[in-house]
């Protein structure tokens, strides 16, 4: 199912964060969210997951059940591994211990970090922790996946392979929503790019269009 947002309203504190913003984000696409910081980005994030609800305009309803938001500084339980953050996203689904530490291993691997899966949150880098926090979302089975990640201090070579594993994900069915700083990732990988600045919309649609769409005075 898309999601459609039309005329979206946003302030806090008498703070004008979006000033009637329209875009359609599409079903079992890559849409990443870009912008300066300010520009509102987390809040559509916050928006669509019910985070907040003190906004005007339409935003298409969706049930907690299909989906997972992962804001960007998630508090690190510094004293659970790995494995046992991955194994809580499976908490719904009612499998049987068998069954979860096949599926574990798997999401483990598929997300690159099944060699550090006996390790604690304090003993792992910051690229890790958004791995393992992936592989929690991924665990929850849900169709819409809403990502605010916090990439800048990871070197390019790891991010790289991030946004490469979160295409895969994507290519394999779901939806993801990422807001990031990164824009030639954002450029490569994504189905679709959204670009926002001082709470308006300057560009949606196809990533290949962005940099010919924009003069250097709107970036």
């Amino acid at each position: 199912m898309n999601i459609s947002v039309r005329d979206l309203k946003l302030s806090i504190n008498n703070i004008k964060i979006l000033k009637g913003i329209s875009f359609t984000i599409p079903d079992s696409g890559f849409t990443s969210v870009i912008g300066p910081n300010g520009s509102g980005k987390s809040s559509i994030l916050r928006i669509i997951s019910k985070d907040i609800d003190a906004y005007s305009g339409f935003v298409t309803e969706i049930a907690h059940g299909d989906m997972t938001y992962l804001p960007q500084d998630i508090a690190p339980p510094s004293f659970l591994s790995v494995t046992e953050i991955v194994c809580l996203g499976f908490y719904e689904r009612g499998l049987t211990n068998c069954e979860k530490k096949i599926a574990v291993e798997k999401l483990l691997d598929s997300c690159g970090i099944a060699h550090i899966k006996h390790h604690t949150f304090t003993d792992i880098s910051a690229g890790e922790m958004q791995r393992a926090w992936l592989a929690f979302a991924l665990a929850q089975a849900k169709n819409l996946i809403l990502m605010d990640e916090s990439l800048s201090d990871i070197d390019r070579p790891a991010r790289t392979n991030f946004f490469k594993v979160l295409r895969s994900i994507v290519d394999g069915g779901k939806t993801l929503v990422l807001v990031t700083h990164d824009v030639d990732l954002a450029v490569e990988f994504s189905d679709n790019l959204l670009f926002l600045k001082d709470g308006r919309k300057l560009f949606d649609g196809n990533p290949s269009d962005f940099h010919s769409s924009l003069s250097s005075d709107q970036l």
